[in-house]
């Protein structure tokens, strides 16, 4: 992580094998939520200093493994999307129910 991710960590990260991406979310102007992804980043193992580093420097077999990476965010993020339907949705329906109540 950055020193920026660590002062405003991802609200959820996908990953692939040894890849990662970090996915933020911030609400617009009507409160409804956006998701973004950062820089998507690689672990490995340094020998010489005997320790896990992360790179976001890709050789050419990598391209297909971020492509996949960028699927399995996509993925997360369809998820919290239906989630925050769901639970506007909820909200709207309770809201709903309340007014009939009253109203009865």
């Amino acid at each position: 992580m950055t020193e920026s991710s660590e002062k405003n960590p991802p609200y959820d990260t996908a990953e692939y094998g040894p890849f990662e991406i970090g996915i933020w979310r911030k609400a617009n102007d009507q409160g409804r939520y956006i998701y973004s992804t950062g820089r998507p980043s690689k672990s490995y193992f340094d020998k010489k200093a005997q320790q896990w580093k992360r790179t976001s420097t890709f050789i050419g077999r990598d391209n297909l493994a971020v492509s996949k990476l960028y699927d399995r965010a996509d993925d997360r993020i369809a998820e919290h999307e239906e989630a925050d339907y769901q639970s506007r949705k909820d909200a709207v329906d309770k809201e709903t129910t309340i007014s009939i109540d009253d109203a009865a």
